[in-house]
């Protein structure tokens, strides 16, 4: 009967050693991003450029809105590039708008970690500007503006309709980039 016991207790000394309990970290859902597919976007305005098959591209229904103001948007990620065009000389001064770009982006400065530029330089097309990648927990993490530096002036700022977290946007916010690279490499000025 001795043996029996401690048999027994031994056993329940290595069965007690098993698994611990931990909580588990809070997590993001999964993100199933679809495959990237670009077909042209040619509107009634001065410019032209791919867009990905998954985004809708509508007129800007604010108040405000100018003609060829457009806002391409995805739903599958709650998310907006805001596209908006002035003609160059026609009461807008390219120096003035490329200010005003600078402006926007530096209006985040408060929340942002880092801004990057980037320059444009496509001179076979006549498409010139930067892009700003803001990092951090910002209201917008891409802005650009493009131009021929005569006649057209195209800004874009990329948003996500939600209060933003960086860890949790990060993948999709590095996919849509590649989107908005893609349209600002394909832009062409009619």
């Amino acid at each position: 009967m001795k043996k029996f016991w401690i048999g027994a207790i031994t056993l329940l000394f290595f069965a007690s050693c098993g698994k611990h309990y931990t909580p588990k970290p809070y997590g993001y859902f999964r993100i199933d991003l679809p495959e990237k597919e670009y077909h042209p976007y040619e509107g009634n305005c001065p410019f032209v450029f791919d867009a990905p098959q998954y985004s809708r591209i509508v007129p800007d229904s604010s108040r405000n809105a100018e003609p060829c103001w457009l806002n391409m948007n995805f739903p599958p990620f709650n998310a907006t590039l805001h596209l908006t065009y002035k003609p160059v000389g026609e009461g807008f001064n390219l120096q003035n708008l490329q200010d005003d770009t600078r402006r926007f982006v530096m209006n985040h400065t408060i929340k942002a970690q880092e801004i990057i530029e980037t320059p444009i330089r496509r001179y076979e097309d006549r498409v010139h500007g930067v892009m700003y990648e803001l990092t951090g927990n910002t209201a917008t993490s891409l802005q650009f503006y493009v131009t021929d530096s005569s006649n057209h002036y195209l800004r874009g700022a990329l948003y996500f309709n939600a209060h933003t977290n960086a860890d949790s946007i990060a993948p999709v916010q590095k996919y849509l980039s590649y989107d908005v690279v893609k349209l600002i490499q394909s832009i062409r000025w009619k």
